[in-house]
């Protein structure tokens, strides 16, 4: 048997999705938001960055964190 796990988008992308919910979701909030469409990547894997680019408080980063981003890496 031969497992294999994917740790940097090799064989699925999903860090353009993401950056394209957590820009809906803040749209959705009311954000005024500049450069949305420059990726980007979590690094830490923390949520700061979505934080800092989306103008997310802790509550709206622990939803989408623990919501729409969960269910995008689900399906992928």
């Amino acid at each position: 048997m031969n497992i294999g796990i994917d740790i940097d988008n090799t064989i699925i992308e999903v860090q353009e999705e993401l950056n394209n919910a957590a820009y809906e979701y803040a749209i959705k909030l009311g954000k005024n938001i500049k450069n949305a469409e420059n990726p980007f990547e979590d690094i830490k894997n923390n949520g700061d960055t979505y934080k800092k680019k989306f103008q997310f408080s802790y509550e709206e980063l622990k939803y989408f964190l623990k919501n729409i981003q969960e269910e995008i890496t689900n399906k992928a």
